[in-house]
């Protein structure tokens, strides 16, 4: 873990922690210091559908917080996977007009892999499904996100 500058290690009052590597940061910052991940302090993130990480070393869901994410290795992504086998940009993941969810290899080398079968065109995701990036394995949930006959 990482303290910030000046603040007494274990404070907890006004901590603003990384949900992908568990840096803390300064409040008020909108990205992590350490891995560039989108951080969130302002109490949305049960409104946003999230990938939540299964095994290895990561912390907390890894909120998708646009109509279009990019996932990769890359810090310009919207979310960021510390993973060797991922690509700098992997995949994507995106939001319909009609709010039902997809994902889309992005010409990774490894591939994306959605329930166990390859990716090779645009994909839908339901709550629950089981995404492949590399050796990460992450599960999608819509919890909270969407209209209840979508879950």
């Amino acid at each position: 873990m990482t303290d910030v500058p000046g603040r007494k290690s274990g404070s907890r009052e006004d901590e603003n922690r990384c949900p992908g590597c568990g840096c803390l940061n300064r409040p008020g910052n909108r990205f992590c210091t350490r891995c560039g991940a989108r951080l969130i302090d302002d109490g949305t993130a049960g409104h946003h559908p999230r990938l939540i990480p299964l095994g290895g070393d990561r912390r907390g869901p890894l909120l998708l917080m646009d109509n279009r994410n990019t996932l990769g290795r890359g810090l310009s992504n919207s979310v960021v996977v510390g993973d060797p086998q991922v690509s700098k940009r992997h995949a994507e993941i995106g939001r319909d007009d009609e709010g039902k969810y997809w994902i889309r290899d992005l010409g990774s080398r490894n591939g994306v892999f959605l329930n166990g079968g390859k990716v090779t065109g645009p994909r839908r995701l339901r709550d629950g499904d089981l995404v492949k990036l590399g050796s990460t394995i992450l599960r999608f949930e819509t919890s909270g996100s969407g209209p209840p006959g979508d879950r």
